[in-house]
């Protein structure tokens, strides 16, 4: 089965979803024939990654469903694979030229599900969702839903411990620790982009309120973010804003062209906790977190309340608010809640989230793992794509070599 796969983004990014194309399409390109469309990030033309064929963009079609038509014709697939939101493509709409369509389907936001967003995925040959909730919800609606697949792993090999205890990793690192932290006793690292679908109001207030509720400390927010971002936020008028004290921005210059992994590694390990206060379809910072054995505080909402297992850690949803173009319920922390959480880890055994975060991401959140488990699905995708006879016979090449003769 030949796969057109939308990554959105080129493994050649900065972003989540560049990471997820990087780590993944190698090891899926092992069980089928695959090739990528990368719109994002990808300029016109081509480039081979490990060996996989990726097409970017054509035009201002930053999606590129402009052309994915046309790449799957022309790559002769089978299936059209998105990653995407689905609000964001309009893969329903190729469906109807004959293109098979499977979903990938992130969801970071919580029920009543949009009508069109239902509408869109029943066009769908099958929908993979990316967590358990959201495969239960989905099923109330769907009749294509295959179980879920969680989208977002992390390299265990490189994110790890880089020391036996935090307090050893803090005194073999300490100009990392100083410079996402200047002399903090306590950091908070949030990674996160700068979008109005965040919550960073709420994020930010729930920094300032711990600060606060530790005067004696010094605690600082490492925002891993870009500051200022057009049509987005201003962070740092916002930090200013709710009164954070003592914060610090990536350096945006870096941040656009791509910390190195082994940077990144170094900073969750050198954070104390990490802190995430949105719903997310996937999070991929937190697992990135864990497996370096570093605790995170989670809205107890969407996919954080399956990857991770700490109940202490997670924050009560206190309401929801709406996203705006489109409009999805979004989940919005209890920021008293909040701080309690992060006191705890204040207040913890640094050694005993260590261990146990790392001993939970191991045997679930390996790039290996998370591949297999798609491939699971993709042959059992294969094998409706055969009951059904969608796939269009191949002629065999003496079947060629006999209409060639003919026509001579």
């Amino acid at each position: 089965m030949k796969i057109l796969f939308n990554v959105k983004d080129s493994p050649t990014c900065s972003s989540g979803y560049s990471k997820i194309c990087y780590y993944l399409v190698p090891l899926l390109a092992k069980s089928f024939p695959i090739t990528v469309l990368a719109p994002v990030g990808l300029e016109a033309g081509t480039i081979n990654y490990e060996g996989v064929k990726c097409y970017g963009r054509v035009g201002n079609d930053i999606s590129g469903e402009n052309v994915a038509y046309d790449l799957y014709k022309r790559t002769n697939s089978d299936l059209y694979l998105t990653l995407p939101e689905v609000w964001w493509l309009r893969s329903h709409k190729l469906v109807e030229k004959g293109l098979q369509w499977v979903s990938w389907c992130p969801i970071d936001f919580e029920c009543p599900f949009p009508r069109f967003f239902l509408e869109r995925l029943s066009k769908a040959l099958a929908v993979i969702p990316t967590y358990r909730w959201a495969e239960e919800m989905l099923r109330k609606h769907l009749d294509n839903v295959l179980n879920h697949v969680y989208f977002c792993g992390v390299d265990t090999e490189l994110y790890a411990p880089l020391a036996e205890s935090k307090e050893k990793v803090y005194a073999e690192f300490p100009l990392t620790r100083r410079s996402i932290g200047n002399d903090a006793d306590f950091i908070i690292s949030v990674v996160a982009m700068n979008s109005r679908r965040k919550n960073w109001e709420s994020l930010l207030r729930a920094i300032k309120l711990f600060q606060d509720d530790n005067v004696d400390m010094r605690i600082s927010a490492y925002l891993h973010t870009l500051p200022t971002v057009i049509e987005e936020h201003d962070l740092r008028l916002l930090a200013e804003e709710v009164g954070l004290r003592n914060f610090k921005f990536a350096d945006p210059l870096t941040l656009l062209y791509g910390y190195e992994e082994q940077e990144m590694t170094r900073i969750l390990n050198c954070s104390d906790v990490l802190l995430s206060l949105s719903g997310e379809s996937g999070n991929l910072p937190c697992v990135e977190a864990m497996s370096c054995g570093t605790p995170p505080v989670v809205l107890d909402a969407c996919v954080n309340s399956e990857i991770v297992p700490f109940e202490e850690l997670k924050v009560k949803v206190l309401g929801h608010f709406l996203s705006p173009n489109p409009a999805l319920l979004k989940p919005l922390p209890d920021l008293d809640d909040a701080v309690q959480k992060l006191n705890h880890v204040l207040n913890s055994n640094p050694a005993t989230y260590m261990k146990r975060c790392r001993e939970w991401v191991l045997p679930r959140f390996d790039w290996k793992v998370i591949a297999n488990r798609l491939v699971e699905r993709l042959e059992t995708v294969e094998d409706i794509i055969e009951d059904r006879c969608l796939k269009v016979p191949e002629t065999s090449e003496e079947l060629k070599q006999r209409m060639e003769t003919i026509c001579e």
